[in-house]
């Protein structure tokens, strides 16, 4: 006879924690409905001592058709007697591995620009790319396991020989008049693959609907999506498994502008990045004023769905999870305290990325840490929260937008949060 040892639970399996629950006296009818993936770890007598196996509750419905839905678990192992249960093979492992975070310069990467057409003469302004090289990691290693930052902003990455290029990096430096370059290493997870989105990808929901309504996405068919998980960046800013990006079939995603902070983050990264592929009406003297019909146009939706800071992230992995944690302020723009130093990565206002370093310190009077007799100081670039004057207003319906703040309250300095993403066998 089975006897049940522990269980654990996560509500998705595509993207959940496990949780510790004590589920023998649950009713088997309802057990998947109410906590989703399940193992179940069960006991049964042999020679010796005790054997103890894994049983993943998907696997056992058609086993469960013979027994009434009423049954506790409990209830359901006596009933089971020594019928033989499809365990797996090995008890699962519960190592949890994470997205690590390194800042390029202090990792020993040399960056240049770098000129699309070759022609090495140019001035910076005009080399569009950033060439990213390391004395011993190799370029494809670095990009089939490292999803690359400028200035906070995720850009699509490509690989030579000469190095890993980072699309319209350099754009991005001129423009921010700032060269930060954040590493993000999914190694301990899987390998990446990078998927464009081109126009040809992008339908809407129906003929004569717009695009910022719902915009569809399909994956082309050489993409192989079999026990991966798709990420999506947009604009520089990365979505992980939220519902601004929702799979509606085997290829194809519906995207909701309305779901991700869209005026915000277009308002923040506009002054940083190179957005003039997206078309938009130039107002004279006023580069932070747009039209706010005009954003919403299929022609605008498309072209920014196709920015070189927008595309698809395939990971090979089968789950993953994104969690958030705050890391304690010290009141100084752009500096965080933790008892340990964790290379994760830090996310800010709005979901953009921050860069940083860190600063072992020895524990200073009043500071108690129970772990360790050092803290460490996260230099990052600010984390600054502006209150734009266009989120006052119900701007969808206007006529104009600008990236002017609140008088009352402009901006505030804002504590940043790590942003744990990994897997969870």
């Amino acid at each position: 006879m089975y006897t049940l040892v522990r269980s654990r639970y996560r509500y998705d399996r595509r993207g959940g924690r496990w949780i510790e629950a004590d589920l023998g006296n649950e009713e088997i009818g309802t057990l998947s409905a109410n906590y989703g993936d399940i193992y179940l770890y069960l006991e049964y007598p042999a020679a010796g001592k005790p054997i103890q196996k894994a049983l993943r509750w998907d696997k056992v419905t058609n086993i469960l058709n013979n027994y009434a839905p009423t049954l506790t678990v409990n209830q359901w192992l006596v009933a089971v007697g020594n019928l033989t249960l499809p365990f797996e093979s090995t008890l699962p492992g519960e190592k949890i591995k994470y997205v690590k975070y390194a800042q390029a310069w202090h990792s020993g990467y040399n960056v240049q620009a770098k000129a699309r057409s070759g022609v090495d003469g140019l001035p910076a302004q005009h080399k569009e790319d950033l060439i990213l090289t390391h004395p011993t990691n190799l370029p494809q290693e670095v990009r089939d396991n490292c999803l690359i930052s400028v200035n906070g902003y995720f850009h699509l990455t490509d690989w030579t020989d000469a190095g890993v290029r980072i699309i319209d990096g350099n754009k991005t430096a001129y423009r921010s008049q700032d060269n930060q370059i954040g590493m993000y290493s999914f190694k301990a997870i899987g390998k990446l693959q990078f998927v464009p989105i081109t126009k040809a990808m992008i339908k809407p929901q129906a003929v004569g609907t717009p695009l910022w309504d719902a915009a569809y996405i399909t994956m082309p068919s050489n993409i192989n999506l079999t026990k991966k998980t798709v990420l999506l960046v947009t604009g520089g800013y990365l979505n992980v498994l939220t519902d601004a990006y929702v799979r509606v079939s085997e290829r194809t995603w519906r995207i909701s502008f309305g779901k991700m902070m869209f005026l915000n983050r277009f308002l923040q990264s506009a002054k940083d990045m190179d957005l003039s592929s997206l078309g938009l009406t130039k107002i004279k003297d006023a580069d932070d004023l747009f039209d706010a019909q005009e954003l919403k146009n299929d022609a605008v939706v498309s072209a920014y769905l196709t920015l070189s800071q927008s595309f698809f992230v395939v990971v090979d992995s089968e789950s993953l999870f994104q969690s958030y944690e705050p890391v304690q302020y010290l009141n100084t723009p752009g500096r965080f305290i933790g008892s340990e130093g964790l290379q994760i990565p830090l996310v800010g206002a709005y979901g953009r990325m921050l860069d940083y370093h860190i600063i072992e310190e020895p524990m200073g009077t009043g500071q108690k840490w129970p772990e360790t007799k050092s803290s460490f100081v996260y230099c990052a670039t600010e984390n600054r929260r502006f209150d734009y004057d266009a989120t006052h207003r119900k701007w969808l319906q206007g006529k104009a937008v600008n990236g002017g703040r609140y008088p009352a309250h402009p901006y505030r300095n804002e504590t940043a949060y790590y942003r744990f993403i990994g897997v969870e066998s």
